[in-house]
């Protein structure tokens, strides 16, 4: 990588870091005090543990950037892998792009169901002094709760804070601080006043999750099942491969919907779903790859020297299909993120509360006529990336081939 770029990339780390300082500190604070009291590791939330893990991970990342050359291809539009390395950003980092949480309904009678570039007042509720500092510190991880405002009157010891044709009355160690800060809405807010791009944001995470489980869950399916036909004789070969055929000919939705059907719907089981009804195109690779590999003279050759068997798989085999199976994992991740967005957009997501990208469309097709921007710019982030994913897959092919 030039030495611009990583100035550049070092000044954008920087600026985070300094918006985000608090939680950084915060975070790191909280996994020491979780290592000097093991015992209260067991209550931990999943969302915090990650929070701590890439709050530490992008603190560490200058170091990362001196130790390690990043090389991207020249061959590969610049666009595209920018867009596709911005989306893998996100899902790591989704936290300091935009601390709130995607579930908070934030004052409803003030920031419902308002439209794209709006700005809303708010005061940030002080933390609790009668919970310990873990409780504070894993609070301040998922950002303060709020009370936005049309306009206040500060008084002696209270505040007064005017809501839509209401008002509340608090006193003001209630807050962090009595000066308003802005909220900005980027791309609007819906009915229960949740910021849409905050919830954009953490889909991403959601989103990428499910796809990359079920991807590698299917590529272990698939190059494994494709490794034993392609060296197995032909009855084996021919029992794997026509079951094969009879989940191709079935169509893929349909097997996902009675798969849901079946079993009770978590992220877990939707990763198990779309892993099982996704290993077909992944074995059929393999197993050609293989059977074309096996006739080819340095491979015979190599068989009747009496090599290993295993040093010809990781000498051999494994070098000579992996370019392949790569294309095929970006192909097969772009496939799944489209059929966990279409299950989603069916209203089969895993949990009500869902913040998936198909999740996200289905929530906003009511609003359609009125609040277009609830489902227009999930449905938007779902199809340029990917776009950008069968472009990214089509270039390395292309490069690859020469």
């Amino acid at each position: 990588m030039k030495s611009k770029s990583k100035i550049v990339l070092f000044l954008i780390w920087f600026s985070i870091f300094i918006l985000n300082w608090e939680i950084i500190f915060s975070a790191i604070e909280l996994a020491g005090l979780y290592i000097v009291d093991f015992s209260k590791v067991s209550t931990v939330s999943l969302h915090i543990v990650i929070q701590i893990f890439t709050s530490l991970l992008f603190a560490l990342l200058p170091l990362l950037f001196i130790s390690t050359r990043l090389k991207v291809s020249s061959k590969i539009s610049y666009g595209v892998n920018n867009l596709v390395i911005t989306v893998l950003l996100v899902f790591v980092f989704a936290n300091f792009i935009t601390p709130a949480s995607p579930h908070y309904f934030a004052t409803p009678s003030v920031t419902k169901n308002l439209s794209p570039i709006t700005t809303v007042n708010y005061l940030e509720i002080a933390p609790s002094k009668k919970v310990d500092r873990i409780t504070n510190l894993s609070k301040k991880l998922n950002g303060f709760e709020r009370e936005y405002f049309d306009s206040l009157k500060i008084n002696k010891s209270t505040v007064t804070l005017y809501q839509n044709k209401n008002s509340q009355t608090f006193s003001k160690e209630h807050f962090v601080t009595i000066t308003p800060n802005y909220h900005l809405f980027v791309i609007g807010s819906d009915e229960f006043g949740r910021d849409i791009f905050t919830r954009i944001v953490y889909g991403t995470r959601e989103s990428v999750i499910i796809g990359f489980g079920a991807t590698f869950i299917s590529m272990l399916i698939g190059i494994s099942l494709g490794f034993i036909s392609g060296n197995s004789g032909k009855i084996t070969d021919s029992a794997i491969f026509k079951l094969a055929e009879i989940f191709l000919s079935i169509p893929a939705i349909f097997l996902i919907l009675f798969a849901t059907s079946l079993l009770k719907i978590s992220m877990f089981s939707i990763i198990i779903i779309l892993a099982l009804t996704g290993w077909m195109h992944i074995y059929i690779v393999t197993r050609n790859e293989i059977i074309q590999l096996k006739s080819m003279d340095f491979f015979i050759t190599t068989k009747k020297l009496g090599v290993n068997w295993f040093n010809i798989i990781i000498r051999e085999v494994i070098p000579y299909i992996l370019p392949v199976l790569g294309i095929s994992f970006i192909f097969q991740f772009a496939n799944i993120i489209l059929a966990e967005s279409a299950l989603g957009f069916l209203g089969f997501s895993h949990s009500p509360d869902s913040i998936a990208w198909g999740s996200l469309i289905n929530y906003g097709i009511p609003y359609l006529r009125t609040q277009w921007w609830i489902a227009f710019f999930p449905a938007f982030v779902l199809a340029t990336f990917l776009i950008a994913l069968f472009k990214y897959s089509e270039k390395i092919k292309r490069i690859n081939t020469f």
